[in-house]
């Protein structure tokens, strides 16, 4: 299993939200870790030189950037209860995490009652307790980045200045909150945070305590998902039905179901991913997610997973064409397969659904077969601005209901 690196997860995210295979991804995600490039940290300070030597193309350099960017600022704007209360959820055991937050408070207090001595400004990054109890837990390192901290070369350091004594006491006050047994207090249970103001019953209430892992499985999932449904098509598969004389849709679309030798679309059977789906599905159940939500999240794990679609278009007279797509292909690629098909090749043709009637234009060649709701199969038609005759390639495979 590949390790999941931050920029790993990074790129993947980008590839999905862009409609891209994985792995047009992953030789950028190689070289950059090969070059240890793979922290929110590195990435920042990648060069347009770098990018460049790395031969990584400049609209995937805009993205990361972007995606840099916004973690950054959605992290500064995060309070520490936030913050913590993540913490809470990514070391989901209690002993272990009132050990992180107690060496945090001792890093933070030393340097605050030392101001003058660098010597407490730094850290041997290999040191095991700053490993197994920090950096161990990315979370824990965000709250420490979010107070300055950094990596340079062999240590952790921080460049302590009058500006980080207010984030410097304020996260120590939330420290004190967790840490002090007269509070006993419990980040697994709710609790009020006088630091902000905001509560972790709040949180709770709006995201459940295990989101954040939670939402990591949903985007492996959805991942997962997008590879399966974007998986190339190498044959298509393509049939040309000769119906009847002024036979009906249905009657045509009937008659191609009852051959012998039909087989339907079936969703994808990979024991693995259909047991995940099921942990998933289970671990919802104890979210406290806004009912709205939930049911968004109950659709996305009872709809199946196809890695086809069927595809049919109604030509003119008794024709009907038949072929296979990746669910997230674009209608594109119907339109061009026709223009490849057709053998008069200045023959002007649109595509529509109908009914109603709705015509195919630039917005729609756009969208995926899943975006036009034609998964497992779909009814495309061909028309025309002009009548023109045309006839299909002659070495596709036919079948007559004649």
């Amino acid at each position: 299993m590949q390790q999941s690196t931050y920029v790993r997860k990074l790129l993947e995210k980008i590839a999905l939200d862009q409609k891209r295979p994985v792995a047009d991804v992953e030789p950028f995600i190689n070289v950059l870790e090969q070059n240890w490039f793979d922290t929110k940290e590195a990435l920042r300070d990648l060069s347009d030189q770098d990018y460049q030597n790395f031969k990584i193309p400049t609209r995937i350099r805009t993205l990361i950037q972007q995606a840099v960017n916004q973690d950054e600022k959605q992290q500064q704007e995060e309070g520490w209860d936030i913050l913590f209360t993540r913490l809470a959820s990514q070391i989901n055991e209690q002993g272990q995490f009132l050990k992180t937050c107690s060496i945090i408070q001792k890093i933070l207090r030393n340097i605050l009652e030392n101001q003058l001595s660098l010597n407490f400004q730094k850290i041997s990054k290999t040191s095991t307790t700053l490993v197994n109890n920090i950096l161990n837990y990315s979370v824990a390192w965000d709250i420490l980045v979010r107070l300055g901290f950094k990596v340079q070369g062999e240590f952790v350091v921080v460049n302590f200045n009058l500006q980080l004594s207010e984030p410097f006491n304020e996260c120590l006050s939330y420290l004190q909150l967790i840490l002090e047994p007269q509070e006993q207090f419990n980040p697994f249970k709710s609790n009020v945070s006088s630091v902000t103001g905001v509560t972790t019953t709040q949180i709770a209430n709006n995201d459940g305590y295990d989101v954040y892992s939670f939402n990591e499985a949903l985007e492996r999932l959805k991942m997962k998902r997008f590879e399966i449904m974007s998986s190339r098509v190498d044959d298509r598969e393509i049939i040309l039905y000769e119906a009847s004389q002024n036979q009906s849709i249905q009657s045509i679309q009937q008659q191609i179901t009852d051959q012998d030798d039909f087989e339907d679309v079936q969703p994808h059977q990979d024991k693995a991913l259909l047991s995940y789906i099921k942990q998933i599905a289970q671990t919802l159940e104890e979210q406290q997610f806004a009912s709205k939500r939930k049911k968004e999240y109950q659709d996305l794990f009872s709809k199946p997973i196809y890695d086809r679609t069927v595809i049919r278009v109604k030509l003119q007279g008794d024709l009907m064409l038949e072929a296979k797509f990746a669910p997230l292909e674009q209608l594109q690629k119907l339109y061009d397969l026709l223009k490849d098909l057709i053998v008069e090749k200045d023959v002007q043709f649109y595509l529509y659904t109908a009914p109603p009637v709705q015509k195919m234009n630039a917005k729609y060649l756009v969208q995926t077969f899943e975006d036009l709701d034609s998964v497992p199969s779909g009814l495309f038609y061909l028309g025309q601005e002009k009548q023109q005759n045309y006839t299909i390639r002659p070495d596709i495979k036919r079948v007559s209901f004649r």
